[in-house]
Parts: C-alpha cells; structure tokens; sequence
C-alpha cells in the first residue's frame, strides 16, 4: 500500500514537476485532474477493497456457517458494507465542494494580482 506521500508524489507529476511552461498561477486541469485522482482513490479503491473483503469473508462463511444465522450475518454485513461506501461518497461530495471553493479562491486571487 502507498502512503500519502507517494499519492502526492505521483500526482504531482513526481520529479518531472516544473514551472517553466507556466502561464498562471493555478492550473484549472491539475485541479480537476487531482479532485478526478481523490475520487479514485477515496471512493473507487475503497469501494472495491470493501467489496473484495466482503467477497472473501462471505466465501469463507459459506465453507464453515450454515443456516438463517449465516445468511443473517452476510446480510447485514452487505447492508454496512453498502452504507459505508455511501458514507464515502457523501464525504466525498463535501470535500469536493470545498476543493471548489478553494478553487474558486485561487482563481480569484491569481486574477486579482494580475490586475494590479
């Protein structure tokens, strides 16, 4: 598993990171492209490494538990599952929102101090 560092390191293009091209102070593209990267990270991996655990432990319970109990545990453990993953998706909708905002600030002040 990669740390946080590394996700910041890759993101940011890693040791090719450079100025020389730039044009204004925010890039409209490396936000979106690190907002599209957050989502992938935060929601599509985690979803998928809930589902895949989910899969592992409801084949394990299917080879040792039988009976209504069984069926009761995977249920409801499909049901946390499914609810923490729209959890995510909730939080997710905030921190987007915010990035937008922080976004829109940046904008804001690159603009100004280029009218000044």
């Amino acid at each position: 598993m990669s740390t946080f560092r590394d996700f910041v390191h890759e993101i940011s293009g890693g040791d090719k990171m450079d100025i020389s091209e730039m044009t204004v102070g925010v890039s409209a593209s490396g936000m979106g492209e690190y907002r599209g990267t957050l989502q992938m990270e935060l929601l599509t991996k985690t979803a998928d490494d809930l589902n895949t655990a989910y899969d592992t432990i409801k084949t394990s319970v299917d080879m040792a538990w039988q009976g209504a109990s069984a069926e009761k545990f995977k249920n409801d453990l499909r049901n946390m599952i499914d609810a923490i993953i729209e959890d995510l998706g909730h939080e997710y909708q905030d921190l987007d929102s915010r990035l937008k905002e922080l976004e829109q600030f940046y904008y804001d002040q690159d603009r100004m101090l280029a009218e000044e």
